[in-house]
């Protein structure tokens, strides 16, 4: 019984981790496209800036501000969740398959020791 709480405490935790972080990787998108937009505010493609594009860029650096403060509401707790997002059989998996790591083929000098030895 203990067994499969602590499956379903897992499932839930993991969803919520991941949760989160979509929503943090949102609000960092949020972040870069306030920044771009408030480069392009208050350096207007006239020649002529006026004090309209410069608040227009001041309030797009403050949402960019917001959305910062947003991402890091959002990323900073899945610290302490300390379940993984991936399930173990997912994660071996990978690990198996993209990080495997390759075997060196034995010098010559080593094969010549070995039949030495014998």
């Amino acid at each position: 019984m203990e067994k499969e709480n602590n499956k379903v405490v897992t499932i839930i935790l993991r969803a919520v981790k991941i949760a989160l972080l979509v929503l943090g990787l949102a609000a960092f998108v949020g972040l870069i496209t306030h920044f771009a937009l408030g480069i392009r505010d208050s350096v207007h493609a006239d020649d002529i800036i006026t004090a309209q594009d410069r608040v227009a860029g001041a309030h797009q650096f403050m949402r960019m501000i917001l959305c910062g403060l947003i991402t890091l509401a959002f990323v900073l707790p899945t610290i302490a969740i300390k379940v993984p997002i991936l399930p173990e059989k997912v994660s071996e998996f990978l690990k198996n398959k993209i990080f495997k790591k390759k075997e060196k083929p034995q010098p010559a000098n080593e094969v010549v020791e070995e039949k030495q030895q014998e």
